[in-house]
């Protein structure tokens, strides 16, 4: 079996192989041939980032045997900047290997790591095999700890009784226990905070509209956060990204205004767990101006009201600098720790390596990497 194995550059024409691996492996995929072909499409050919690069980057690396496609690491090519420096980043998407050819992972590693062609390696949501690995290749934890920290809100009591239950094994005829949540006055404990928040200055942009506001409101961040890594946030990259789910008729863009300016902006995307049957409205981005107290409440009010619209059990969050999560922690979130740190890095030259090994040189979302693409 080792003899007659290779590892190859994908190819665009490879997508329906790559989807099929994925789907026996269990992994989310699209649910129709076309939609798969847009998917990879989007995602590999319609990139903003693509112009940034010299050449076609590549969109990862495939292992064939008997000329069966077994392995796949994907890449997405992105843009980050600090300190007004353009960063070349290749994210990793979808690494995915059949149980008798995971042997040959360090191949795809070697591949992946290790490229003269970019200066930034992230993975985003890596789970403990992955982020062995990324230890092994020279990769790094990044250094901000609270990435592993998951702030949430309980939307509904009932329904996140019953998933809660059925997470534990509880037989399905004694679920209806879970129900009874509702009958309680819960609610008002657990989201008091949110529901009491001012929000008028708060509206929905539609993901198409996203235009000259936000690239106005893109080149002030880069003056806020210029010591952070920032991925970029123009209209047609934020386009561009949140499009790509198949569930993106359901993301959703709030906006905080002042006197008709954008000075803040925050991103809500489903992630359901049917396993459990857990409707999850997670917050892929959010970003304000100066820090703004009032705007960050604002706009976490706004997304734990679109929770509710969408009957979604409950709302989560990820990442975001220690000031804007104090200012969160005072809307009275639960918490829960990640059974592994999801986040890693590679810089490929010493003077980035250097200033990414500072906590405080990062501005995470769910947004930076694969993680808010469904």
């Amino acid at each position: 079996m080792r003899g007659s194995m290779r590892v190859e550059p994908v190819l665009f024409e490879d997508f329906q192989a790559i989807t099929d691996l994925m789907q026996r492996l269990g992994m989310a995929v699209p649910e129709s041939k076309a939609r798969s072909k847009q998917f990879w499409a989007g995602l590999w050919l319609e990139n903003p980032a693509l112009g940034h690069f010299e050449g076609l980057p590549e969109l990862g690396w495939k292992i064939i045997s008997n000329n069966r496609l077994v392995g796949f690491f994907g890449n997405i090519p992105q843009i980050s900047w600090i300190r007004s420096q353009k960063v070349l980043v290749s994210t990793a998407r979808a690494w995915a290997v059949e149980r008798e050819f995971r042997w040959a992972v360090p191949q795809l590693c070697e591949a992946f790591f290790n490229r003269n062609t970019i200066d930034l390696v992230i993975i985003s949501s890596a789970n403990k095999p992955a982020s062995k690995r990324c230890l092994e290749f020279g990769g790094s934890q990044m250094p901000e700890s609270s990435y592993q920290e998951v702030f949430y809100w309980i939307v509904s009591p009932s329904g996140f009784s019953q998933s809660l239950l059925r997470k534990i094994g509880v037989p399905n005829k004694l679920l209806r226990i879970g129900k009874f949540a509702d009958l309680l006055p819960l609610r008002p404990l657990f989201a008091a905070a949110l529901e009491n928040q001012d929000r008028q200055s708060i509206e929905e942009i539609p993901l198409k509209s996203l235009g000259r506001q936000f690239d106005n409101f893109w080149s002030r961040m880069q003056v806020d956060y210029a010591d952070r890594l920032l991925a970029t946030r123009d209209s047609k990259t934020l386009r561009w990204y949140f499009g790509l789910s198949g569930n993106a008729k359901e993301t959703k863009f709030f906006g905080h205004f002042e006197n008709g300016i954008l000075k803040g902006y925050i991103v809500v995307v489903r992630d359901d767990v049917s396993l459990v049957n857990l409707r999850r409205l997670r917050i892929a981005d959010l970003v304000v101006l100066d820090e703004n107290q009032s705007a960050v409440k604002k706009l976490i009010a706004a997304a734990y009201s679109e929770a509710k619209a969408q009957g979604c059990h409950i709302l989560e969050l990820t990442g975001l600098p220690p000031a804007i999560r104090e200012i969160i922690s005072t809307l009275k979130p639960f918490r829960r720790k990640m059974q592994t740190f999801p986040f890693y890095f590679r810089a490929l030259s010493a003077d980035l390596a250097n200033q990414l090994s500072q906590a405080n040189s990062w501005y995470v979302t769910a947004y930076d990497g694969d993680s808010a693409i469904y």
